[in-house]
């Protein structure tokens, strides 16, 4: 299915797409064998991210062969299941609508490839919906911590004693878990503070992976602690400036019914206070245990989904241009500061050029046609209100008039909301799978295989 041309098309897009720093990315130069057997990461990306871009553009057009159109909806059906079937929140829709496609792919794989005999695994995910309801999110008792832990286990120093080795990894995986804990919380003394960084790097040092990511949302935080240096302060930029005071002005759990007026307004009215055109600009903040950057630090860090002020509070796709740290008065003798992106939305397409996206009938796949150019003015995001990172392939189709690229969201930490489905009922049709016997009994729709 996937021959020498397709394979250089997806090397090809791996190659030009821009991935946020803590995923775990698939070889450049997948289907050679020298980069050896991947890591359930990489499957993860090459099957969630890459393969759904590359192949929905090359086999998702009105006119590609209808034999490769059932190939890529029913691998389609596959990643939407995976989607729908590991969020970090669930609800009873999401699982009817993950129930839906994993019987959907089963279907498809039986109709589709002639004499296809069904592995124990697919057979097991037939039932997930199951355990999804009794046990919640997947992320709480899966493999993949158990699967990192044992290549951690392998640079522990044991000093060659194997009788004491059992002892020595837990002694260690003790002190990591408990010195990760006090880095976490709000009792690390102020002395130790400007040395976070540094041994936050050395404990983590590698951020990437469904291991770290698994990490860093539990116990985190909904806004990042940051603190604020008056002696590294600058004067914002006159576009930062103005979208700060616009985000202040309207945003009443920002405000908390202060009226702020610019610093160079004139004479103030009663109660008015001026909004500080000074911050302290930073190279990156951590939010929930991920890395969020400019664009001139970090392309792939920068990329975003985020809550717009510009759209009463529903999603865009951004790009971040500055992190700032903000202090404003909430009192009398109090003050507040806060992190702050600046970002620049990306433009949707136009409406003549919306008819072209391959990616809208697949609406649960999340993958969606963008423009590369950005919308100003921009605006200032409190860094709470950003949702999850997104990973970016351009898009080439002589059919869409503007630059443009494929968007995937990235919500493995993020809880992002998603598009809930409608009217996806569970189907009365039911496969039963005798895996002793290896023989498969379906309904009177399907013959006997």
């Amino acid at each position: 299915v996937l021959n020498k041309s397709v394979l250089s098309e997806v090397q090809a897009d791996i190659a030009h797409t821009t991935l946020p720093s803590w995923i775990g990315r698939a070889p450049p130069d997948i289907g050679n064998p020298s980069h050896g057997k991947l890591s359930a990461d990489q499957w993860r990306t090459l099957c969630t991210v890459h393969l759904p871009i590359t192949l929905t553009r090359l086999w998702g057009r009105p006119d590609s062969p209808p034999r490769k159109k059932e190939i890529l909806e029913n691998f389609l059906d596959l990643v939407t299941a995976v989607l729908y079937g590991t969020p970090r929140r669930l609800t009873d829709k999401r699982i009817r609508t993950y129930n839906h496609y994993i019987f959907k792919y089963i279907r498809g794989l039986i109709l589709i490839y002639d004499d296809y005999k069904l592995t124990p695994n697919q057979h097991f995910s037939l039932h997930l919906s199951e355990i999804l309801r009794r046990f919640g999110p997947p992320h709480a008792y899966w493999a993949f911590p158990f699967e990192r832990y044992i290549g951690l286990i392998r640079h522990i120093h044991t000093n060659q004693r194997p009788s004491e080795m059992e002892a020595t990894f837990m002694t260690t995986y003790c002190m990591g878990s408990n010195l990760r804990g006090l880095l976490s919380s709000d009792k690390v003394p102020s002395a130790l503070a400007t040395l976070l960084p540094f041994i936050k790097s050395a404990i983590d040092p590698d951020t990437r992976g469904s291991l770290m990511s698994d990490l860093a949302v539990f116990g985190a935080q909904a806004e990042p602690t940051v603190v604020f240096n008056e002696k590294q302060q600058k004067l914002l930029s006159t576009d930062a400036y103005a979208a700060l005071l616009t985000r202040m002005t309207s945003d009443s759990d920002l405000h908390e019914g202060i009226s702020f007026a610019a610093h160079n307004s004139g004479p103030l009215r009663r109660k008015q206070r001026i909004l500080s055109p000074f911050a302290q600009i930073l190279p990156s903040v951590v939010s929930r245990g991920i890395r969020f950057a400019p664009f001139s630090r970090h392309a792939g860090d920068s990329q975003v989904l985020y809550q717009s002020s510009h759209l009463q509070g529903r999603l865009a796709m951004g790009r971040i241009v500055e992190i700032f740290v903000h202090r404003r008065i909430t009192g009398a003798d109090a003050h507040r500061d806060q992190a702050f992106a600046l970002i620049k939305q990306f433009a949707s397409l136009a409406p003549e050029d919306k008819k072209h996206d391959v990616f809208h009938r697949f609406k649960h796949l999340r993958i969606s046609i963008v423009q590369t150019a950005t919308i100003d003015p921009p605006e200032a995001v409190p860094m709470q209100d950003i949702v999850a990172h997104f990973a970016a392939c351009p898009f080439k189709d002589d059919n869409i008039s503007t630059p443009c690229m494929a968007v995937v969201p990235l919500d493995r930490v993020s809880d992002l909301p998603f598009l809930e489905s409608a009217g996806l009922e569970q189907s009365a049709t039911v496969i039963v799978i005798l895996c002793a016997e290896s023989r498969i009994f379906l309904p009177e729709a399907f013959s006997e295989v």
